[in-house]
Formats: structure tokens, C-alpha cells, sequence
């Protein structure tokens, strides 16, 4: 919500300005900003209910419209006015005031969401070494899931720390920032950038691990047809996941397909310890 404040407040210093600097021809700076103050209400709304999901959905319907609609109607009557040589330079004057003073307040606000979410990425991280732990203490062998998580940490947190805790706020600063949050994501939607898909590979990963040990544990020996069918199951489930790599997933039939597999491999691993015992 942070960086909506930012620009809301960058447009309304602008035509606040304009207004002051040419009464006759922006005579009331609301006819302008009255959308997108509205707009502002509702997004802040949605921001303290938590509701993601009519948040981003306004912002695609309803802010993005008003604010394109914002620019062409000052911008189309700022090319019909003729100003004066001092009017002209003032404006161009409070303009770029504005936009430095918008730099900086965009530049803490992204600066504030990518540390949160380098600090979310930690405890999520914290979150499945618990779960990995929890079957080393099964006699179960975690290193591939080591493996996996030293992974996911190197080429998705540590990359996004870096940038968060060496950026320079003088330099293009927002823009480092936005490329960094759309480079590095956990688990998916990084469209062009580097998707960890945690959550699959560690199931993935884990049931492999799980399937090794009932494969050599004589207590599952008359389950070999049940574990050859959950074996099935989750190569198909893998070999989509080496596919897509660190891609993001093309097609939500992909995503489901991942899914599909892990769930019908973790479903007969669950029938297996039902009858032959856990």
C-alpha cells in the first residue's frame, strides 16, 4: 500500500502545483485526484482487512484504469496551455521536486517489503528444516533435503539479501529493487526470473526419501506393488519438475500436474502404512 501512497502523493504535488501555477486553466485539482483518492480508500481498506487477493484485483481494475485515465486527461490539458517562460519554469522546477521526493518515498517502501519478504523467505526456510528434522529423529536420512534447502537458499535468499543490503538509494534505487523482487522468488511467480517451487521439491524430495526407506524395511516387503505404484507416481511428478527447472510454471495444467502426482504418491505411501503399520 506504501508505494500507491507514494504516487497518489506525486500526482497531487503535481497538479497542486499546476493549479497554483495556472488557477484558469486546473482550477480544481479534485475534478483530477477525486478517482484516485477514492481508489486510495478502498486499497487501504483492503490493506488492513488483509484481503490480497480484492486488493490486487482493484488494483487491475479499478486503480490502473483511473490512474492511466489521470495522466491522459492532465497531460492532454497541460499541451493545450500556453504558459509563460516563468510559469514553464516553475513547473518544471516543482516537477522534478516532486519526483526526486517520489524517488525516495517509492525507494522505502519497496526497501521495507523486500526486507520483509527476505525475513518471511527465513522463517519459511525455518519452517521445512523443522519438518526435515522431524524425520532425521525417524532414523529417516535427510541429506537430500539438506541438499535441497542449502539450494533454495543460495540461488533465491542470499542473491535477494545482497541486493536488499547493498542498494544504493542514490542510484535507480526502486527500479534495482523491483528487479530483484521479480528475479528471485521461493516457490513460483518470477515469470522471468529464478523460481525455487520449494514447496513441490520438498515433497518431492521427502517422499523419494520415504519410499527409499519402506523399499529396504522388510516390514513393507509384500508392499512392493503398492510402493511401485507410489515410485510411478512421483517420477512423473519429478520429471515436470526437472522440466520446468527455475522456470516459472507455464500453465496452471502444469502446476496441477506436480500437484496431482505428489498427492497420489503421498496417498498410497499412507495406504501402505495403514496396513503394514507406520
Amino acid at each position: 500500500m506504501d508505494h500507491i501512497n507514494c504516487r497518489i502523493n506525486f500526482v497531487t504535488n503535481v497538479v497542486n502545483s499546476l493549479a497554483v501555477t495556472a488557477p484558469d486553466t486546473f482550477p480544481d485539482p479534485s475534478t483530477y485526484l477525486a478517482p484516485l483518492q477514492k481508489d486510495q480508500a478502498q486499497l487501504q481498506n483492503y490493506t488492513n482487512s488483509g484481503d490480497v487477493a480484492s486488493f490486487r484485483a482493484y488494483i487491475k481494475n479499478n486503480f490502473d484504469p483511473d490512474f492511466r485515465q489521470f495522466k491522459i486527461s492532465v497531460i492532454g490539458q497541460f499541451n493545450k496551455t500556453k504558459f509563460s517562460p516563468d510559469a514553464l519554469a516553475s513547473i518544471k522546477k516543482n516537477f522534478a521536486l516532486y519526483k526526486a521526493e517520489n524517488e525516495r518515498c517509492a525507494f522505502k517502501a519497496l526497501n521495507e517489503y523486500a526486507t520483509e519478504k527476505v525475513n518471511v523467505y527465513l522463517d519459511i526456510i525455518t519452517q521445512y528444516q523443522l519438518k526435515m528434522f522431524s524425520l532425521s529423529s525417524k532414523g529417516i536420512d535427510i541429506y537430500p533435503l539438506v541438499t535441497l534447502l542449502q539450494k533454495e537458499n543460495s540461488q533465491i535468499i542470499i542473491p535477494l539479501i545482497n541486493v536488499v543490503n547493498t542498494v544504493n538509494p542514490n542510484f535507480n534505487a526502486s527500479s534495482e529493487l523491483r528487479v530483484a523482487l521479480n528475479n528471485y522468488c521461493l516457490f513460483d511467480g518470477c515469470l522471468n526470473g529464478i523460481n525455487g517451487h520449494l514447496a513441490a521439491n520438498f515433497e518431492a524430495t521427502k517422499l523419494q526419501i520415504i519410499l527409499n526407506y519402506m523399499k529396504h524395511n522388510t516390514k513393507y516387503t509384500d508392499a512392493t506393488e503398492m510402493l511401485s505404484q507410489a515410485q510411478n507416481s512421483l517420477n512423473n511428478a519429478q520429471s515436470m519438475l526437472i522440466l520446468i527447472g527455475t522456470s516459472s510454471y507455464l500453465s496452471p495444467i502444469q502446476a496441477d500436474e506436480v500437484c496431482g502426482n505428489i498427492n497420489a504418491t503421498a496417498k498410497t505411501l499412507r495406504s501402505v502404512v495403514s496396513i503394514y503399520g507406520g
